[in-house]
């Protein structure tokens, strides 16, 4: 089985009261796109949303990806100081704005150290949720703090774990809000 190499950050899953977001930016992918950008909306009514930063990344989506919608936006995602922060535009409406922080800690400290000296043998793999094998291999990972977040003129509060669970094949949310930089691998 051949698998296409993505490169870049996932950031698998930060709760709110009424929704779940994932943010995959991927620096460095397979395809003549340039960034690839993808920003998950997962309801806590079961309704799968995704933004993604181009009309050509739609069909690379629809391949790994089942969502009940999948809207190209205008995505900027800033990283500096240790902050992220994005905004999410669809028809000329900001959609979503999301503002967070690394927080360094001993934990991630001494996980990072673990990732840095497995020689690729820590990974994850298992099946999107269309059946597509991948692994993910993850060479550093960071603790993240929300300073805030809003979604359609709505201002979120965070939440530990959702009411709900996504059907998003063998993917799981992590249990704390953490950027994985990683590689990740996905069945051609």
């Amino acid at each position: 089985m051949k698998l296409a190499v993505y490169k870049g950050y996932m950031i698998p899953g930060i709760h709110f009261n009424n929704c779940s977001i994932w943010i995959i930016n991927w620096l460095d992918n397979p395809s003549d796109i340039k960034n690839m950008c993808e920003i998950w909306v997962l309801m806590h009514t079961g309704e799968k949303i995704c933004y993604i930063s181009s009309d050509e990344a739609i069909p690379i989506f629809k391949k790994y990806h089942s969502f009940d919608k999948v809207i190209p936006a205008n995505i900027s995602l800033m990283g500096y100081d240790g902050k992220i922060n994005l905004k999410v535009i669809s028809n000329n409406q900001k959609v979503l704005s999301l503002s967070l922080e690394i927080k360094k800690t001993v934990k991630y400290r001494i996980i990072n150290f673990i990732l840095k000296h497995r020689n690729n043998k820590v990974y994850e793999q298992g099946k999107t949720e269309t059946g597509k094998s991948f692994q993910n291999l993850p060479h550093k990972i960071e603790l993240l703090l929300i300073n805030y977040a809003e979604y359609k003129n709505n201002e979120l509060s965070a939440i530990k774990t959702p009411p709900i669970e996504f059907a998003l094949g063998n993917g799981k949310p992590s249990s704390e809000p953490i950027i994985n930089y990683c590689i990740h691998k996905l069945e051609e």
